[in-house]
């Protein structure tokens, strides 16, 4: 049990070395440390085998991804477009300060809720829309399968900091 009088800070989820999933970090005392070293925020799924064969398209996506605030991959079903910007975002992680995000839409059915799905796996609070979460952010979002809800991609550029791949 701690003493009540200790300030507990809650300093949200990290992703730490050596642990595949985030944790929970708190800090003890009200004193000022420097930030946690932990590493870049993501969600994306590891990958179980390394991608071969590809470099010349996954080269090409890095540079589209760098150049352009959206970027769609398209082919037919089974192509690897999913594996090969799994490979680019996980690339990339480093060059956005707040997150590389996967954001699988394959499941919905409805437009509507792409918006609320996206908020959800980026831990939007009730208190913020997303469009103010991603307002002043750097972040690269993987939306998969997007193709078959189009009409919910925002028009405006309203996610200034936000790549959309």
């Amino acid at each position: 049990m701690l003493d009540s009088a200790l300030d507990l800070r809650d300093l949200g989820e990290h992703r730490l070395k050596d642990l595949t999933s985030p944790e929970r970090i708190y800090q003890l005392g009200s004193g000022q440390f420097r930030p946690l070293e932990s590493l870049k925020q993501t969600n994306l799924p590891a990958q179980p085998t390394p991608l071969i064969g590809r470099e010349q398209e996954l080269d090409e996506v890095l540079a589209l991804v760098r150049a352009h605030p959206l970027v769609t991959l398209s082919g037919p079903g089974g192509s690897g477009k999913t594996r090969l910007a799994l490979q680019a975002a996980a690339e990339l992680g480093e060059e956005f300060r707040d997150g590389v995000w996967f954001v699988s839409l394959a499941a919905l059915r409805d437009s509507k809720a792409v918006l609320p799905t996206i908020a959800q796996t980026l831990g939007v609070t009730h208190q913020e829309t997303l469009e103010q979460h991603l307002a002043q952010r750097q972040t690269l979002l993987l939306l998969d399968n997007l193709e078959q809800l189009l009409e919910a991609l925002p028009r405006s550029g309203s996610f200034s900091g936000t790549r959309l791949c």
